[in-house]
C-alpha cells in the first residue's frame, strides 16, 4: 500500500483455473518497440495494427466460452440495469453503455491485452462495440488505430474519469486507483445519476477491510468510502490463469431501494 491507502492484491492460486490456450509467447513480439513509432512507415503500422487486432480477436473468442466471462456476465444481468431491461436482449443492447478507463498500453502488456479481450466479450454480448467508449492517456499511435478498427469509440479529452452516465452505463476499470472510482462515482453523486452507474473494478470493500486508507486518501476518496454502506457489491471469483489478470474485481451497483433508503441528504453533503 502507498501513503495515499492505494494497494495491489496478490491472488492466491485455485485449483481448477482456466489454462490459457493461446501461446502467449507467439504475441508477446508483435510488437518489438514503440520507441521509434514515428519513424515507422503507415505501411508498417497498419502491418501491426492488423497483427495487434487479429491477437485480441483471438483473445476475445478463447476468453468468450471461459468461467470468469460467464460469471461476469450472469452477475451483470443480474442488476438493475436488467430489471430495467426487462430481460429483454433488444432493449438491452439499445440502452447500456460501456466506457473504459485505465487499461494501459496493452500492446506491451498481456494483462492489458486479456482485459480488453474481456471488454470486447461483455460489449459484444450486451450492447455494441459502437456504444462502449474508451480512453487512457497513455495510448499509443498503434492502440488507437486498433482501438478504432475494433469499433470502439475513444474518447477526445482526458476527463480524469470525471464521466457523467446519460444511460445504465457499465464501467469497465480493472486495477484502477481509488481516485479514478471517486470521479466516476462524484461525476453521477446523484440518486438519478448512481441508479445509472455499475462499476467493474477493485473490491470496494477490501479498500476498507484488507487496509487502513490514509486521511488524505480518504478526504480524495470520500465519495468510495461513503458509497460503501448503500452500494451492492458481487464478488467475482477469480478462476482466470494467470490469476494477476482479474484479481480483486468485483461488480459494484446501486438499487432504487437503496437509493430511497438513504434519501437525497446524503447528496447535499460532502466529505
Amino acid at each position: 500500500m502507498d501513503e495515499d491507502g492505494e494497494f495491489i492484491t496478490v491472488g492466491r492460486k485455485r485449483k481448477g483455473k482456466h489454462k490459457l490456450k493461446t501461446n502467449e509467447s507467439t504475441h508477446v513480439h508483435v510488437i518489438t518497440s514503440l520507441r521509434n513509432e514515428s519513424e515507422d512507415s503507415d505501411s508498417d503500422i497498419e502491418e501491426h495494427a492488423a497483427k495487434l487486432q487479429r491477437t485480441l480477436e483471438s483473445y476475445a473468442e478463447e476468453i468468450k466460452h471461459d468461467q470468469l466471462t460467464q460469471c461476469i456476465q450472469d452477475a451483470l444481468r443480474q442488476t438493475n440495469h436488467a430489471a430495467a431491461a426487462q430481460h429483454d436482449d433488444r432493449k438491452w443492447k439499445d440502452n447500456i453503455d460501456f466506457v473504459c478507463f485505465g487499461l494501459g498500453n496493452f500492446s506491451s502488456s498481456s494483462v492489458g491485452r486479456w482485459q480488453l479481450a474481456m471488454l470486447l466479450t461483455l460489449t459484444d454480448d450486451m450492447t455494441r462495440r459502437d456504444k462502449c467508449e474508451i480512453y487512457d492517456p497513455c495510448f499509443n499511435a498503434l492502440e488507437i488505430k486498433v482501438l478504432q478498427s475494433l469499433g470502439l469509440k475513444l474518447l477526445p479529452t482526458n476527463t480524469l474519469c470525471k464521466h457523467v452516465a446519460s444511460s445504465d452505463t457499465v464501467y469497465f476499470m480493472p486495477h484502477c486507483g481509488m481516485d479514478m472510482y471517486h470521479n466516476v462515482l462524484l461525476s453521477n453523486w446523484t440518486m438519478k445519476g448512481l441508479k445509472q452507474v455499475c462499476i467493474l473494478g477493485n473490491s470496494f470493500q477490501h479498500y476498507e477491510e484488507r487496509t487502513v486508507p490514509s486521511a488524505k486518501a480518504r478526504l480524495d476518496s470520500w465519495c468510495l468510502f461513503k458509497c460503501l454502506p448503500f452500494i451492492t457489491q458481487k464478488d467475482i471469483p477469480n478462476t482466470f490463469s494467470p490469476d494477476v489478470i482479474f484479481n480483486d474485481l468485483a461488480l459494484h451497483y446501486f438499487t432504487q431501494e437503496q437509493l430511497q433508503e438513504i434519501g437525497e441528504q446524503v447528496f447535499s453533503t460532502n466529505k
